[in-house]
């Protein structure tokens, strides 16, 4: 079988299709031709098209997957099999590459999924968003790990993968350089615009790390920053640097004498720094800080540890007990 030279948007396999003779004595003669296997019976004026509906009758192959080639150059639809050569050479079929790619995209409220392919361009997967969502281009931009994705990109060119999640952020008019410190202590830079959200940053920051961080506050020069409002409103300038902080959260604690009192505490908490928390919180003359233990779902916990450890959330439950009196029962 003879190669052909063809673009990366297509695969093999190839399948030679040559002539098998038939006597005939018209101009229009009748000729076989085996494809794939098959032998198919045509008139030598019919053309590629026609070619490819049989295929899609016999097989089932959608006629726009479907290409021939002769001497590495395609022919057309329109040509026939008498003039471009079909019954002296070999010809190769080739099928397109139709294999789809599966999307995600992270809107603010909710997940879309598109379908795409390889070639795909950034400005055609958001005009699919526009087709879906019914918003325009202009107005978001798309964010794949930790990165601006320019309308001229391809899906391939950034190596993305099936299933892959892309995230929309609100498009704005420039750029700043800004870093975002973790928890973890790990800082990392960000390309950011000035009328993006704080939402749209922690959304940035979730696509790079893969780790949700919208149950966290950003803090900025000491001041917490709402979600909803922009980095312009808080004059945030290049090489800024944002801090995730942990966000609060309210736990409830039964001491000795059975009232139960609210304490707000932050998963990196210790069980100690909770301790200290709750005896000011008391305000009241006890006896040796080390005399009292606070035990969670019967289990008494350790000071070192910190709360995150314990799976300690909103609204858990915790009791505050005499060290000689631990009850492992809530």
């Amino acid at each position: 079988m003879k190669g052909s030279s063809t673009s990366g948007s297509r695969i093999a396999p190839r399948f030679s299709a040559a002539r098998k003779f038939q006597s005939s004595s018209t101009q229009d003669e009748e000729i076989s031709l085996n494809i794939i296997g098959t032998v198919f019976k045509l008139k030598s004026s019919a053309t590629i098209k026609d070619i490819k509906t049989m295929l899609r009758n016999k097989y089932g192959f959608p006629e726009n997957h479907l290409e021939f080639f002769l001497a590495g150059q395609p022919l057309m639809d329109f040509q026939r099999v008498v003039d471009c050569g079909f019954l002296e050479c070999a010809v190769d079929l080739v099928f397109k590459n139709i294999v789809g790619m599966k999307l995600f995209v992270k809107l603010p409220s909710s997940t879309i999924e598109i379908e795409g392919k390889a070639e795909d361009t950034i400005q055609k997967v958001k005009a699919m968003i526009q087709a879906k969502e019914k918003i325009q281009p202009d107005q978001f931009t798309l964010v794949y790990d930790g990165k601006f994705l320019e309308e001229d990109m391809t899906l391939a060119s950034l190596r993305m993968k099936n299933e892959s999640t892309l995230y929309m952020v609100s498009a704005p008019k420039y750029i700043l350089s800004i870093s975002v410190k973790a928890p973890s202590g790990e800082t990392f830079k960000f390309k950011v615009k000035p009328l993006f959200t704080v939402r749209d940053v922690k959304t940035i920051v979730e696509s790079y790390t893969g780790c949700s961080v919208s149950d966290h506050n950003l803090i900025y020069s000491g001041n917490e920053l709402e979600d909803l409002k922009t980095l312009a409103f808080y004059d945030i300038e290049d090489e800024s640097v944002l801090e995730v902080s942990p966000r609060s959260l309210q736990i409830f604690v039964k001491v000795c004498d059975g009232k139960i009192i609210t304490v707000d505490v932050k998963q990196s908490d210790s069980v100690k720094e909770l301790k200290s928390k709750i005896f000011r919180k008391l305000n009241v003359s006890m006896m040796p800080f080390d005399f009292y233990k606070l035990v969670f779902r019967g289990e008494q916990l350790d000071e070192v540890r910190d709360l995150a450890s314990y799976n300690i959330r909103r609204g858990s439950k915790l009791r505050l007990v005499l060290s000689s009196s631990v009850i492992v029962r809530d």
